[in-house]
């Protein structure tokens, strides 16, 4: 009994300890065509496009404003967080990025 009471310790610990955000890059890729508009909502991560978090920075957007444009690039996944332990940052849902889009204007 002595022996299993610091095996058990040692499990629970390692079980509950810190949960780190994994990404997966797939080889999967996308192509789009989107309306962009300033009003949307940004992130500090990206600017949310049909259900991806697309890397762009506010002055590019302001560029794009109201223009239709192809996006297209490389997603990577970023899995979400799991409901296990105390204290926690981040998403619980997986989210897809385009981390390096390329843009093309389409009018």
């Amino acid at each position: 009994m002595k022996k299993l009471f610091p095996v058990l310790f040692l499990i629970f610990s390692l079980m509950v300890s810190g949960q780190k955000t994994k990404s997966s890059a797939g080889k999967n890729y996308v192509s789009f065509v989107t309306l962009l508009d300033i009003k949307s909502p940004t992130k500090d991560e990206g600017y949310p496009i049909n259900g991806y978090m697309v890397n762009l920075d506010y002055e590019k957007i302001k560029k794009l404003n109201g223009r239709k444009v192809r996006i297209s690039g490389k997603v990577i996944t970023v899995k979400g967080l799991t409901k296990e332990g105390g204290l926690q940052q981040g998403r619980y849902e997986d989210t897809r990025h385009i981390l390096n889009p390329k843009i093309k204007v389409l009018n």
